[in-house]
């Protein structure tokens, strides 16, 4: 990352969370549950579990990230409240699983919605390619890399206002009822919905992402609380 002096503002610290949550979790796992859940019902009590969860999770960490405004997330906070091997044993396992893993994932659900557009059936080069691309993107320098976060986000929730539009243009739908019955409240301890949780979850993975950059948001004192 280039060292220009510039640092984000709060709508690229604020576009780097949204672009980290909604994205391909929300627009791919929501298919996986409706297949197991066949209930409208326990879709939204899934859906605003996670969310809490995801709350709450942001409000301890934006006061860690007050007391501690340094880059390099749970890093910084084990190594100081805990012990320095802590922290290292953290950013290794998140440098392994918690970002390649979810980073790899996405792309190849790029490659397969990039298929379906074009016609092009290359998961591997197109994976690769992307995650290559934006890493190379985001290597000059903090400006150009907030411009793009910024413009990334603003497609990304266009594309969600449309799919919210659209439903209400579209009307009623006969598949689409919500009903509160024992079958729906039986759905919400149901094995089903204990797993469509964990989707849940890794779809709000994202509502911490601007920690890890803490040191590059200007006044992160205001920015991040």
């Amino acid at each position: 990352m280039g060292t220009s002096g510039h640092k984000l503002k709060l709508l690229s610290a604020v576009s780097i969370v949204i672009s980290s949550m909604i994205g391909t979790g929300v627009f791919t796992s929501l298919g996986l549950q409706v297949s197991e859940l066949p209930s409208v019902f326990s879709i939204l009590i899934l859906w605003t579990v996670g969310g809490i969860v995801a709350i709450c999770g942001a409000l301890n960490y934006g006061e860690l990230a007050v007391a501690f405004p340094r880059s390099g997330g749970e890093y910084n906070y084990l190594s100081i409240l805990i012990h320095p091997m802590v922290g290292f044993l953290s950013a290794f396992v998140s440098a392994i699983a918690g970002f390649a893993a979810p980073a790899a994932l996405s792309s190849i659900a790029f490659s397969y919605y990039f298929h379906a557009a074009t016609g092009i059936d290359s998961t591997i080069l197109v994976a690769s390619s992307l995650l290559i691309g934006l890493t190379l993107l985001h290597s000059f320098n903090l400006r150009l890399s907030s411009i793009l976060q910024n413009i990334s986000t603003g497609i990304n929730v266009s594309l969600i206002i449309f799919f919210v539009v659209a439903g209400f243009i579209h009307g009623p739908h006969q598949h689409f009822v919500i009903t509160v019955n024992d079958h729906d409240l039986k759905m919400l301890l149901s094995r089903p919905f204990a797993v469509s949780l964990i989707y849940v979850y890794f779809a709000y993975v994202g509502w911490n992402s601007a920690i890890y950059i803490a040191g590059e948001i200007s006044n992160p004192k205001k920015n991040l609380s």
